[in-house]
């Protein structure tokens, strides 16, 4: 078995478990600490998007205005993108609490 077969193994068999692992605990924040929970939804899909625009802006600045993946990306840039896309992520599986649990159920004023 090849090296990338075996990952693609460990995401199959560790993939559901994971997500419902995050899924239920950040369900238990959603249901404790509903405002800080949503400002903290809200801050990761800010923080996540300007990380992605700035990766991105260095790769437009190269002159590429199209381009997808990181393959033109220095470094820093790389680590910053996929930081953006953890973030945000992270704030969609928040996200998915919310309407799991439904807006009915959660009172959030500020």
């Amino acid at each position: 078995m090849r090296k990338n077969e075996l990952f693609i193994n460990y995401f199959v068999i560790l993939g559901p478990v994971i997500f419902s692992l995050i899924s239920v605990t950040s369900m238990g924040f959603v249901r404790s600490m509903p405002q800080l929970t949503f400002i903290s939804m809200m801050a990761l899909f800010i923080i996540g998007f300007l990380l992605f625009l700035k990766a991105k802006l260095a790769v437009i600045n190269q002159g590429a205005i199209f381009s997808f993946g990181m393959s033109r990306m220095k470094k820093t840039d790389k680590y910053m993108y996929i930081s953006a896309y953890g973030c945000m992520l992270f704030g969609c599986f928040i996200l998915l609490s919310f309407l799991t649990i439904g807006w009915g159920e959660v009172r959030i004023s500020f």
